[in-house]
């Protein structure tokens, strides 16, 4: 794993970058959220892509990796059973090391204006237990959660919300002065204050408050 340090919430932490073994995580993730999804999450944005080569890369795992990501599938049941692992790395190489750069970047920059939510959550709905976990929402208005284990937090996941349908008069009236990541970092701390209110979130604290 790679490690991230830096400082959060006033005290020297370590984030630890995607699980072992790292090329399936790594290749799931960017699959997922910038290469399948991009249409709703447009990652080319913020990791400035052509959609040609989005489109190119996914027609390329697609008809000749087999690949089977959608939204719905887990890690598990298609990047950790694939035998084409290395050649998918090899195609989303250069996105893979934007993706973790701009993931590297947030997490470093979220002290400089902290709009981050701890929060408790089962792992299921038949676990007894609650895990620490950490939400952070970068200035492009990505969710980067992590969960605590031991003195460190593992990276889980990052994605984001860029697509909004059925908007007010006033949030039509804000999209006009707000330019693309602000607006959508707003949509999507929107979305996270009215989620975290939900029964199965517990202990939710949130960084700093003025922020979201």
């Amino acid at each position: 794993m790679a490690k991230i340090k830096t400082k959060f919430d006033g005290e020297n932490t370590t984030f630890m970058l995607f699980q072992s073994p790292k090329e399936f995580w790594k290749n799931f993730h960017v699959t997922k959220h910038v290469i399948l999804n991009n249409n709703h999450e447009r990652f080319d944005r913020v990791l400035n892509i052509d959609i040609d080569e989005i489109e190119k890369i996914k027609s390329t795992q697609i008809d000749k990796l087999n690949c089977n990501v959608d939204q719905n599938t887990l890690q598990k049941d298609s990047c950790n059973q694939c035998t084409f692992t290395d050649e998918c790395n090899t195609i989303l190489k250069p996105i893979i090391k934007k993706y973790i750069n701009m993931i590297t970047q947030s997490v470093r920059e979220d002290d400089n204006k902290p709009t981050h939510a701890h929060y408790e959550k089962k792992k299921s709905n038949e676990s007894k237990s609650f895990l620490k976990n950490l939400l952070i929402i970068d200035k492009y208005g990505s969710s980067i959660i992590s969960r605590k284990e031991n003195k460190y937090y593992k990276i889980m996941t990052c994605y984001r919300h860029a697509q909004f349908s059925n908007l007010s008069d006033i949030e039509l009236a804000f999209r006009k002065v707000m330019n693309d990541f602000e607006w959508i970092k707003r949509k999507n701390l929107d979305y996270w204050n009215k989620t975290l209110n939900y029964r199965k979130f517990q202990n939710v604290v949130k960084h700093v408050p003025d922020n979201w």
